[in-house]
């Protein structure tokens, strides 16, 4: 099987694509970053072709990658006269729209669209007028495939858009390009051998949604095992940021400080290894035996038709750390795509989720009976932990798309979602 993939060549480029292939042959121009790769895969050979300049040739798939354009646009001849930030949703825009451009008047190309973000809006949030900008230009892709890093959480939902693929292996791969995931499960170890200061920790980077609300209420509880903190590893408004240090010292919040006090404690220029930082390792998920996971869209108090999970939820996977969530859905997801049992405290957390207060009450309960607590939320992430590493050692989701003729098999999580 033939595939012209429309970008440059980067091993994790190509492992994104063809993890878990054998028998691989590279004939790759290092300078240039074009050539060919070939590969076996569950009893298909396929070749890779790596060339951004596009093509009509009838003989193989076409794929065209968005996140390799949006990294590095400006040296793709077609893309190199768009101007905007890597931030935002002003980039896919502009990037979407000029695929649009370009094969608008092809037919069954893939668009490989793992953007690490929630990609349809319209059918959850239709006030976000940015994010469902995009759910209208990926219409017009109509006559094509895309394979996207989010999940249909409802049957009825997902029939509306049938060009829609999920392939979860290669978001996995593709969160190790973006951040180095691998490092959560290099962690793992570690974690398993730590003496833990805390029961459960709670741990913010951006300010938004309830995450002030719950770290106010949760400081209230004044019990010494919860560890609440704060970082400026990430920071889009400084202004807005400043604003909220002073309240969360005298909260008594730790500070994870990429800055510091002194030149020594600057971590900030350092090389880390991996762009969500190590001090998350040695600062944070080192301190206690469970975490709380506030997910990226966890703020809104809805139930999601189709979301997609970060490193966040990942990484704990990967580590092994226990986890309880303020909100449902990338346990939905996690259901959905790798087949794994209900959590333990699902009904806890969907009973809570739109309700700060709820969920504050609901971490104080788990905390009076937390031995017992402990013990079934650590056994579902060990056995959530052994079920990622299978999938992800075993399948690549996108080849088994391509051997299936991009067959779909619907599965159902055990409750109905409205």
């Amino acid at each position: 099987m033939k595939v012209y993939v429309h970008n440059f060549f980067t091993e994790q480029f190509f492992l994104t694509l063809a993890h878990n292939s054998i028998n691989r042959v590279y004939n790759i121009n290092k300078k240039e970053k074009i050539g060919n790769v070939v590969c076996d895969y569950k009893g298909t050979s396929f070749e890779f072709i790596f060339n951004p300049e596009l093509n009509d040739n009838s003989d193989g798939i076409h794929l065209i990658d968005f996140f390799s354009i949006l990294k590095n646009h400006v040296v793709y001849n077609n893309f190199k006269d768009l101007e905007f930030e890597f931030s935002g949703k002003k980039q896919d825009i502009e990037i979407i729209k000029r695929i649009i451009e370009l094969i608008s008047d092809k037919k069954d190309w893939i668009f490989l669209y793992l953007r690490t973000e929630k990609i349809l809006s319209k059918t959850d949030i239709p006030n976000l007028e940015m994010n469902t900008a995009v759910d209208e230009l990926l219409y017009q892709l109509k006559n094509h495939k895309i394979i996207t890093d989010n999940v249909f959480l409802n049957n009825k939902i997902e029939s509306q858009y049938p060009n829609f693929f999920h392939a979860f292996t290669n978001s996995v791969y593709n969160w190790n390009d973006l951040i180095g995931i691998r490092w959560f499960y290099e962690f793992k170890n570690l974690f398993e051998n730590l003496n833990k200061p805390y029961d459960i920790g709670f741990s913010i980077r951006r300010i938004k949604g309830n995450r002030k609300e719950i770290l106010k209420l949760l400081k209230e509880q004044n019990n010494k095992k919860i560890f609440l903190s704060f970082t400026d590893y990430f920071v889009e408004d400084e202004d807005f940021f400043n604003r909220h240090v002073s309240n969360f010292l005298n909260m008594g919040l730790s500070y994870n400080s990429k800055k510091g006090n002194n030149d020594f404690e600057n971590i900030e220029n350092i090389n880390n290894l991996n762009p969500t930082g190590l001090d998350l390792f040695f600062r944070i998920l080192s301190k206690s035996k469970v975490q709380i996971l506030d997910e990226s869209w966890a703020w809104f108090p809805i139930t999601y038709t189709h979301q997609y999970i970060s490193e966040k939820t990942i990484g704990y996977i990967l580590a092994g750390i226990p986890f309880i969530s303020t909100h449902t859905y990338p346990l939905d997801i996690l259901e959905k795509v790798l087949g794994l049992d209900r959590h333990p405290f699902y009904n806890q957390t969907k009973d809570s989720y739109n309700d700060s207060k709820k969920f504050c009450d609901f971490v104080k309960l788990f905390l009076e009976n937390f031995d017992e607590n402990y013990l079934l939320c650590s056994e579902w992430s060990k056995k959530a932990n052994e079920k990622l590493i299978e999938t992800i050692l075993s399948k690549n989701d996108l080849l088994d798309l391509f051997n299936s003729n991009f067959k779909k098999n619907v599965i159902s999580i055990s409750k109905v979602l409205i």
